[in-house]
């Protein structure tokens, strides 16, 4: 019983282990799934500042262009640049909303500076439409457009670079949790292969147990049954001896029971008695050496 204790508690061990080392499995593989989320979260974060920063400097170098050469290509590229810039900035507003204090102030900073100067930059191209050139100059330089646009350039260079940075770390994060699901889902294998071992042997042991055991029954039972056989040959020769004995008491009483006196009569009357519950006696005997012998085989047979 102890050892088919043992067995038990090693199984429900092994369960319990398997249970526990397939939820850390599964919640690191969860933890997988959300860090790579956030990974193209930050990715594309990073995508729309790099766009945003694109779209400035092509505002700002067709919106020169034009004011130097009067070209329409460079009205067309500040007027692309202009629609996207502001698909850029909605963006960027999206994706830092759930941020930062410090990114959601970066962003709102960046959206003022490029959109403060927007007036004084369409009526600077609209006077060199109308081929004043020198007050569109004058009336660039009397603003801060330059100085804002460096100002906006570097807002867009630090944001890019905190993205950087949580790109890296996120990466970091995900592969110290690959590590851990792969140490767990090794150490879980090796925990199944090794207990899978260990309670192949106790089966093995408890089958040599019972091996044993049953060798030792069929033994005890094969010497039951030679005790038996000679107690049946011992009853069977008593049987004889007491039907001679009863046979010879009913001769000496048939013939010879006149010249008996009272007392032979009464003396051979008991002997016939003796046999007869000896031959009772034996009768019961031998219907409980059957039982035992028919017990005996059915306990070998199982």
């Amino acid at each position: 019983m102890r050892r088919i204790g043992a067995l038990e508690l090693g199984m429900c061990v092994v369960l319990g282990f398997v249970t526990y080392g397939g939820y850390q499995i599964g919640r690191q593989i969860g933890q997988i799934r959300t860090i790579h989320r956030m990974q193209r979260e930050a990715f594309s974060t990073q995508v729309d500042v790099l766009s945003t920063s694109q779209a400035a400097a092509d505002l700002e170098c067709g919106h020169r262009g034009y004011l130097i050469t009067r070209d329409s290509s460079f009205s067309n590229t500040y007027d692309d640049a202009k629609v996207k810039l502001t698909a850029d900035l909605g963006r960027l507003r999206t994706a830092f909303a759930n941020g930062t204090d410090e990114d959601r102030s970066v962003e709102r900073r960046l959206e003022i500076l490029l959109s403060s100067n927007a007036p004084e930059t369409e009526r600077a191209i609209a006077l060199r439409q109308h081929g004043y050139k020198q007050r569109a100059f004058a009336l660039m330089a009397s603003n801060d457009a330059m100085k804002d646009m460096d100002t906006a350039r570097a807002l867009l260079s630090s944001l890019a670079t905190r993205q950087g940075a949580r790109l890296a770390t996120l990466d970091q994060q995900r592969g110290a949790v690959i590590t851990e699901a792969l140490t767990w889902t090794i150490g879980t294998a090796v925990f199944l292969l090794t207990s899978a071992l260990f309670l192949f042997g106790l089966v093995r042991r408890r089958q040599t147990l019972l091996d044993h055991e049953s060798a030792r029954r069929t033994m005890e039972l094969s010497e039951l049954e030679t005790e038996l056989e000679k107690i049946a040959s011992t009853l069977s020769n008593e049987r004889r001896r007491l039907s001679l004995i009863q046979s010879n008491a009913q001769l000496l009483l048939q013939n010879y029971g006149g010249f008996l006196p009272t007392s032979g009569h009464e003396i051979t009357e008991q002997i016939i008695e003796a046999a007869s519950q000896e031959d009772r006696l034996r009768l019961e005997t031998n219907v409980q050496v059957d039982e035992a012998r028919v017990d005996s085989q059915y306990e070998r047979v199982a």
